[in-house]
């Protein structure tokens, strides 16, 4: 275990939710400028999502990683997850950070470990809800399983952590949740994920337009083609991410 030893003293983030277009204000120069950041950000512009992480994993994981590497992977997953649309699989991979730097740290520094795992709920629950809004633009519901049974594993680990706050934590949380959300209102959907329906494949399968063999994305198989996806229209869209919304406004009321 390390990587959590090393992550100890790796520089704690902020907590506070801010719009996209804060995100060069919000970063250190420093960090923004850095080779690995920037090389983070080419791989990920050219759409190389397993590149990615394989980079990123490997920073983290070998034995000469240095501190300054690590505190630019934080801020990459931070940014890119909070100011970049809101993309969902960044933020799966921050929650997963967080959590496990808030359990290196929990005998060496209790309050910082504290404000991680804040820091992991809330974000989950932002993560979910990017998430269930991108399936929603699919027109095929069948789109998603994987990852719906994803979510449903998580969220019941993430309810009991958010139950188990103190109600002064309850309340910043979810006010930093539903802020987050309310600065994303004008993100697009990745409905790439639509490409995991079973209406899509057989679509493509039809046309014959497609590469062999299928890919992975969020833990769901899609094939790999060109065929658009079929998504609904904006005010159906819209009606759809109300729902999410009110549903999960009720559901943290709930555990109040």
């Amino acid at each position: 275990m390390r990587l959590f030893k090393i992550l100890s003293f790796v520089l704690l983030l902020s907590i506070s939710a801010a719009p996209y277009a804060q995100a060069e204000k919000d970063t250190p120069k420093k960090i923004l400028k850095d080779s690995l950041y920037k090389s983070l950000n080419k791989i990920s512009k050219e759409k190389k999502y397993p590149l990615v992480m394989q980079n990123i994993q490997t920073r983290l994981n070998a034995p000469y990683s240095s501190r300054d590497d690590l505190n630019v992977v934080m801020f990459w997953l931070r940014d890119h997850y909070l100011y970049d649309n809101g993309d969902p699989k960044f933020g799966l991979s921050y929650i997963q950070f967080l959590e496990s730097l808030a359990r290196s740290m929990k005998q060496s520094s209790p309050e910082q470990s504290h404000e991680l795992k804040m820091n992991s709920i809330i974000h989950y629950f932002v993560t979910e809800y990017f998430l269930q809004s991108d399936l929603a633009v699919c027109v095929d519901q069948t789109a998603g399983a994987n990852t719906r049974e994803q979510l449903d594993k998580m969220r019941q680990n993430y309810q009991r952590a958010f139950m188990a706050l103190k109600p002064e934590d309850k309340e910043h949380a979810y006010k930093t949740i539903f802020s987050s959300i309310d600065e994303s209102k004008g993100r697009h959907a990745y409905s790439d994920v639509c490409k995991s329906g079973v209406v899509h494949m057989q679509k493509v399968l039809e046309s014959g337009k497609y590469q062999e063999g299928l890919s992975t994305k969020n833990g769901d198989k899609y094939i790999d083609d060109n065929v658009p996806v079929d998504v609904v229209d904006a005010t159906t869209w819209e009606k759809r991410n109300n729902a999410l919304y009110n549903t999960l406004q009720n559901n943290l009321l709930a555990l109040q």
